[in-house]
Order: C-alpha cells, then structure tokens, then sequence
C-alpha cells in the first residue's frame, strides 16, 4: 500500500508546502476534489521530528488553499519545543548599535 501512495505525482494541496521540508520518497499522499469538496491526506515519515497523519476534508471553493495553509499551523503544533526555540534564536537579527557606542 506504501508503494502505491509513495512518490506523489501532484505537487499541491499538503504536498506543495512539505516538499520544501520533507524528501518526496518520505511523504505517502492520497487526494482528491469534486466540485467544492477538496481532500488531502499524507503519511509523512521523515528522519527528523515529522512523523505524522494529516487527513482533511473541506467543502469550500477554496478548499485547496486552505489545505496548504492546514500544513504550516498543524506543524506549529507538532514542533517539538526545543526546535521551535533553536529557531527563534536563529531568526533573531543582532541590534543594531547607537552612534558613539562600542
């Protein structure tokens, strides 16, 4: 069953928004849309701290956009604390220093 949901071949919904994070051969994907109805689900085991199931139904005209934003609120959450830290350090930029101060 793997084998047939590795390797997406359609690069939206879920999938547009982890490939910049997670090898394509690590994300096991079934979807699907019907007139207003959009769904998404991934198995997504990569070798870091991702490993996890999103599964989402929605029945909006925008349904596919708001599956991609799903993705980063759900990680959010799933982040262990201490990557989620090491981040922020990382993203802090250095003050900048008064004239006349050394």
């Amino acid at each position: 069953m793997l084998e047939i949901l590795s390797r997406p071949a359609l690069h939206d919904k879920f999938v547009s928004v982890l490939e910049k994070h997670v090898s394509p051969d690590r994300l096991f994907r079934k979807s699907g849309d019907w007139n207003v109805y959009f769904s998404d689900s991934v198995l997504v085991c990569d070798d870091g701290w991702r490993k996890y199931i999103l599964a989402a139904l929605i029945e909006d005209k925008n349904g596919e956009r708001i599956l991609r934003g799903l993705v980063p609120v759900v990680e959010g959450l799933l982040k262990p604390s201490h990557i989620k830290a090491r981040s922020r350090q990382q993203t802090k930029a250095p003050l900048a220093q008064e004239p006349g101060s050394a």
